[in-house]
C-alpha cells in the first residue's frame, strides 16, 4: 500500500496514511500566497511619506491593471503591513528613499535582515530622485531589487515591474 495524502484542511493541517495504515497529521505553515500571474492578481505595497506621490503611483498602477494596492507612509508602517497576516500576500514593494520615522534604506535593510521576511524573496523597488552614486550603491547593498528614478512613466514602471515579478503589464 502506497502512502496517501489528503489536501490541507481549512485549519491548515494535512494527513498522511503511511505503509501499514499509520496515520500522521501535521500542521503546515503557508509562508506566502501563490505568486501573482496577472496584473489583476498582483498585490503592491506603496511606501511613501507624500500623499500626492502615493496617489500618482496608485493611478499609474491602476492604469497597468493593478487594483490591489496597499499604502504605508514610512518604512515602519510598511514593516507592520508585511508582518500582518494579509501582508504575506504582498507581491512587490515600491518604496521612496527619503521618509521620516524609517527611510527606504532602513526599511529595505530590515526586510533583508529579518529571516521571516528575507525568506519570501520579496522584490523591493526603490523610487528616488537621488543621483548620488554613493547613495545608489548603498541602496543596492541593502538589497533593493531595483532602483527607479522620479518622475516615472507608466511604460517604464510596467517594464520594471514585469521584470521584477514576471507578469506582463503593458
Amino acid at each position: 500500500m502506497l502512502p496517501s495524502c489528503q489536501p490541507p484542511s481549512p485549519d491548515k493541517s494535512v494527513q498522511w496514511t503511511g505503509v501499514g495504515g499509520t496515520k500522521i497529521t501535521a500542521d503546515i505553515v503557508l509562508d506566502r500566497a501563490a505568486p501573482a500571474t496577472t496584473a489583476e492578481s498582483l498585490k503592491v505595497l506603496i511606501v511613501d511619506d507624500q500623499r500626492a506621490m502615493r496617489s500618482i503611483l496608485r493611478q499609474l498602477l491602476h492604469s497597468l491593471g493593478i487594483r490591489h494596492v496597499v499604502e504605508a507612509t514610512n518604512g515602519k508602517e510598511a514593516l507592520e503591513v508585511l508582518t500582518q497576516i494579509d501582508g504575506w500576500q504582498i507581491d512587490l514593494v515600491i518604496s521612496d528613499l527619503h521618509m521620516g520615522t524609517m527611510d527606504g534604506i532602513q526599511f529595505c535593510n530590515t526586510v533583508r535582515r529579518t529571516e521571516a521576511l528575507r525568506l519570501r524573496h520579496l522584490p523591493i523597488m526603490m523610487l528616488t530622485s537621488e543621483h548620488d552614486e554613493l547613495l545608489l550603491e548603498v541602496i543596492r547593498q541593502v538589497g533593493a531589487s531595483d532602483i527607479a528614478f522620479k518622475p516615472i512613466s507608466a511604460p517604464e514602471l510596467a517594464k520594471r515591474l514585469a521584470r521584477l515579478v514576471g507578469v506582463r503589464l503593458w
